[in-house]
């Protein structure tokens, strides 16, 4: 059990550098999209960054809730249910522009990926206690 996890970690690192990449290359590259598409602005620069970090949170997300899905971790897959219940009212009360709805995105998503990960790691610790754990348990 315990090759498999670090298995399962590597390739969540592995998702992990493919997210930040993107959004590395899209804050750097975002100004050239910009002006080829013919819609450069400081305020469309501006929102680059917090939209490319959002991405990144949405991204972690899905990969956790995969995994969760997978093995069939019910509370941790309904908290990630309920969490994008509160997301998307989060997005309409607090989005009133688009920057301070890709602000909104960037904190509920972080947020959400905190949350998400504690419940995740402790699922998976009780999950995949070492045999002598749970036989004292």
């Amino acid at each position: 059990a315990g090759s498999m996890v670090a298995e399962q970690l590597k390739l969540l690192g592995v998702t992990s550098l493919g997210l930040v990449a993107g959004a590395i290359g899209l804050v750097l590259l975002g100004g050239v999209f910009l002006r080829i598409l013919h819609k450069f602005s400081p305020e469309a620069v501006s929102m680059i960054l917090p939209y490319a970090v959002s991405m990144v949170f949405i991204g972690l997300l899905q990969s956790l809730a995969y995994w969760v899905l997978a093995s069939r971790w019910a509370k941790v897959s309904f908290l990630y249910g309920g969490l994008g219940l509160v997301y998307v009212p989060l997005l309409f009360w607090f989005g009133k522009t688009p920057a301070l709805l890709l602000n909104t995105m960037l904190l509920a998503s972080g947020g959400a990926f905190v949350v998400i990960l504690t419940a995740w790691i402790i699922s998976l610790k009780k999950h995949h206690a070492p045999a002598e754990n749970t036989a004292n348990a």
